[in-house]
This record gives structure tokens, C-alpha cells and sequence, in this order.
């Protein structure tokens, strides 16, 4: 299947090209595709954005599954770091506020699956407001996903943080959509302010599908012109516009290119994946040995002696150490941290008691006071997962 593809991006009022909190990447080739949003509320939204929206067309994800995702985040935090000053050699305003928030952004992508001369299949995954929206060749109804309705979009959107102090497996959850598209049908990546308008019928004087397909003609020689114009008369919001639209066809054409398929990752990088799996089981941290293993589609072959039950417990001991950090943080800085912390190790003693992951985190326990911890010895304890949260 070819495809004719639109790049439309237009920046908020008070942005230029070099502001805009919006990104975007694709790679036709291999059928991949990205739209992210910086929150505009934090530190370098752009930067962390355009890291998203990159590193997906250079490694996609490929499953929601949630050890995946903080496995494919991993690769982000240390690509996104390299981008910027340490946080020490930030002004201590910047330097509170990056270490309490860092950056935040949306994410929205499509990766193309199964590319036929008659069909595509597609699998869309999402989190927070940036959104999938596609229309049926001859049909008026306009489809969404991960948001379904104007009125979702009034609340908060869940946002993928750039530290990994502040990711939270239970939490930063994604969600995932398969779609098959024949010729003919349109598709688009959009960031909020124009996918709510598009649902919303503009301002209700249109309908989804009128919008839609406004969008849907526009060039990137139209798209300021036009975005100002819905401004001014259809209640368009002054924010970053961005959008990525896919039209299908059979045939090639001067605008239209092949769509390519993307399976499976890449020989290397599953390889290195498994080569760090193996070093993190030799030095029994099961913490790593959870966040590389992911979902296990990087391991067609089970790595070495790996079991279902080993990956279990490994999962559980991941679990169990976030949980307990996540709770442990807010405590640290009251007057009976200690109690409060002696409390929570007995739920998760028997896990992380001789877990060479939680050796700092019991180094932290014993200097709090809390009796009954061993700290370990640091020798020979497996290093930390890159981005790997701290007490």
C-alpha cells in the first residue's frame, strides 16, 4: 500500500518555529510514525518531545506491556540527558524545579505491521491527549483514539516523564489499538488543541467529519494560514498545531510513497538487550533483569536457563522495590521517617531483604534507624539500570 503524507506543524501565538513544544518524525519506510507534545508547563518540553518522537522512529515500541514501555524509556532518558546540562550546573531555581517535575510530554504513535497492495495493518499506542484520528474511505464518521470525545479533553492528560525518579509503572500506563486501512482512508497524528477541535466540529458550526477533512487537504505551504483563520473564526485554540495525515492509496504517485512494515526490533539491539539481560542475571539483580526482559518479544529463545517462574519473580521484586521507594520518598523529611520506614520494610522485607538491587535502599533504612535492615556490603552488587530511581 502507498500512502500520501502531510508534515503540518504551526506553533501557538507566542512561540516561532524554534519554541514549538510539538514534534514529530515518521520514516515511511518502515512504517513508522510519531506525534509528542511537550507540557509547556515544564522544563525543555521541547527537547523531551522531540526525543520521544525520535527515538520512536529510530527503536519503536512495540507493546504497551508496562516493563516495556520503562525498558523503551530507559533508552529515552539516557539519549534525553545527553542533550542537556547536568542538574548541578543548573541555577538552583531551574534546578528545584527540574528535579522536582522534569519534562512531560504526550506521545502518539502508529507503527505499520502488515503493508499489502490492498490493505494496511497498524498498531496505534498512546498516552495523555495526542491523539489518532481516522476516517473511513466514503464514510462521515470521524474515529479517535486513546480520546474518544471533546469533553475528555478538559481534564489533565497523563504525560511521559523525562525522569525516571518520576515514572510509575502502575501509572504511566499506555494504551494500545490495532487498525487495518484499505485505499482511500485518512489518518492523522494530532496533538490536543487540533484533535479536540476536529471532534468538537470546530466550534460546533461543523461537523467532526467537515473538519476533518479541512485538515486533511491542507499543506504545509496552507497550514499557518489556515490555522491562524480557525483561530480567528471557529474556536480554534492558540496552541502548537501539529499533525501527521496518511492517506492510502493503491497506486504511486508524485506525492505518494510505499509504506513500509516494522515487526520486530532490530538484530542488534535485541542483541545487546540480551547481553545486558545475561550480565544483570549474573549479578542476580532482578530489578534489570524485569526491565530488560520486558515483555519477552525481544527472547524468541529463552536467555540461557530463563524460566517463566524466574521472570515472575524477578517482575515481583521490580514491583515491590518501586513500590516501597515510591512510598518511602514523601517520609524521608519528617520527624518520624523512621517509624513510618520500619512500617513499610516489614510488607516488603521478605522480597528485598537480600536483593542486590535494594542494597541502597537498605543502606538508606539503616542510616534512618530502622533496626532489623542489613545494608550490604556495595562490593561486587550489580550496577544500577540507566535512569535507575534512587532514594
Amino acid at each position: 500500500m502507498f500512502a500520501e503524507i502531510s508534515i503540518l506543524e504551526y506553533w501557538k501565538s507566542e512561540h516561532e518555529r524554534e519554541t514549538n513544544e510539538d514534534a514529530c518524525a515518521l520514516d515511511a519506510g518502515r512504517g513508522l510514525f510519531a506525534v509528542a507534545d511537550g507540557a509547556g508547563t515544564t522544563l525543555f518540553a521541547r527537547e523531551w518531545a522531540l526525543t520521544l518522537a525520535e527515538l520512536f522512529v529510530t527503536y519503536p515500541l512495540l507493546s504497551a506491556h508496562p516493563f516495556e514501555v520503562e525498558w523503551w524509556l530507559d533508552l529515552a532518558w539516557t539519549r534525553y540527558a545527553s542533550y542537556l546540562l547536568p542538574a548541578e550546573q543548573l541555577p538552583p531555581a531551574l534546578r528545584y524545579k527540574w528535579l522536582r517535575e522534569g519534562s512531560q510530554a504526550t506521545l502518539a504513535t502508529l507503527r505499520v505491521v502488515e503493508s499489502g497492495p490492498e490493505r494496511v495493518v497498524a498498531k496505534a499506542l498512546a498516552v495523555g491527549d495526542s491523539c489518532l484520528l481516522w476516517r473511513r474511505a466514503g464514510s462521515e464518521l470521524v474515529e479517535s483514539f486513546p480520546l474518544r470525545s471533546p469533553a475528555e479533553f478538559t481534564k489533565p492528560p497523563l504525560c511521559l516523564p523525562s525522569r525516571a525518579a518520576l515514572f510509575r509503572r502502575s501509572f504511566h500506563r499506555l494504551q494500545e489499538q490495532e487498525l487495518t486501512l484499505e485505499a482511500d482512508d485518512c489518518l492523522m497524528l494530532a496533538t490536543d488543541a487540533l484533535a479536540r477541535w476536529v471532534l468538537a466540529g470546530g466550534d460546533g458550526s461543523l461537523t467532526p467529519g467537515q473538519c476533518f477533512e479541512l485538515v486533511a487537504q491542507q499543506r504545509l505551504t496552507s497550514w499557518q494560514a489556515f490555522v491562524e483563520e480557525e483561530r480567528a473564526r471557529r474556536g480554534l485554540a492558540d496552541d502548537d498545531c501539529t499533525a501527521l495525515v496518511l492517506t492510502c492509496c493503491r497506486a504511486a504517485s508524485a506525492r505518494a510513497c510505499l509504506l513500509g512494515a516494522t515487526q520486530s526490533y532490530q538484530g542488534d539491539l535485541v542483541q545487546q538487550r540480551q547481553r545486558e539481560f545475561e550480565e544483570a542475571r549474573r549479578a542476580g539483580d532482578r530489578r534489570r533483569m524485569a526491565v530488560l526482559y520486558g515483555d519477552g518479544g525481544a527472547f524468541q529463545q529463552p536467555p540461557g536457563l530463563t524460566t517463566n517462574e524466574e521472570i515472575a519473580q524477578a517482575r515481583r521484586v521490580a514491583e515491590a522495590l518501586d513500590e516501597l521507594l515510591w512510598q518511602l520518598r514523601p517520609l524521608l523529611n519528617r520527624a518520624d521517617a523512621a517509624w513510618q520506614a520500619a512500617r513499610l520494610w516489614e510488607s516488603y522485607a521478605p522480597l528485598l531483604a537480600a536483593e542486590p538491587c535494594a542494597a541502597s535502599l537498605r543502606r538508606t533504612l539503616s542510616a534512618l534507624g530502622v533496626r532489623g535492615v542489613e545494608a550490604g556490603d556495595e562490593a561486587g552488587q550489580a550496577p544500577p539500570i540507566r535512569g535507575e530511581r534512587t532514594e
